[in-house]
């Protein structure tokens, strides 16, 4: 009797076990899904900013509105943001004929300091640079980190964001940026 309640034991034990390792595997798994990078939706107006371009433009909320708009938020600090400029640029290299635009709006450095930054680090942005603040950029746009992208739909509304690096040239983003030129 003794052998029967310790194999039923060692049986349940056993059996706890295995359910427990399943359950954890099964957790773990799913979590690296979850971590996949993705865009988060949102519903904003835009914020109020006056914006110059490197090149001396001038960026406005009007500026904006009859495109579909991706807006980067980086710093020549931040090797997250130096990282995702190629992903960027092959973006731009996809969209710039539809009608969509992009912006990466530099937190904090001047112009020539961008320039020079770039040249030293043989890194480019083939879509316009503009001259944000360190203070009121980021936070005027509700952005909490760097790299922080924003997606305005054509008639003037924030819809997407994204904290941290994605593969824009993805087909998943790509396409949920260019569905919105379709959208009214």
């Amino acid at each position: 009797m003794n052998d029967v309640c310790l194999s039923n034991s060692v049986t349940r034990r056993i059996s706890v076990y295995l359910t427990l390792l399943f359950a954890l595997t099964f957790w773990s798994v799913g979590s690296a899904f979850a971590n996949e990078p993705t865009l988060t939706p949102v519903d904003r107006d835009l914020p109020d900013f006056n914006l110059q371009g490197a090149a001396g433009e001038v960026y406005q909320p009007e500026t904006l509105i009859g495109k579909t708009w991706l807006i980067n938020f980086w710093a020549v600090w931040c090797p997250p943001c130096l990282d995702e400029l190629p992903s960027l640029n092959k973006t731009w290299a996809q969209l710039k004929d539809k009608n969509v635009g992009m912006l990466a709006i530099n937190i904090g450095e001047d112009a020539d300091k961008i320039d020079q930054f770039l040249k030293e680090h043989n890194l480019q942005i083939d879509f316009p640079i503009v001259i944000g603040d360190k203070i009121r950029s980021l936070g005027n746009w509700s952005g909490a980190g760097l790299p922080f992208t924003v997606i305005v739909n054509p008639q003037g509304k924030v819809v997407y964001e994204a904290v941290g690096p994605r593969e824009w040239h993805e087909p998943q983003f790509v396409d949920a940026i260019l569905a919105l030129d379709n959208k009214e």
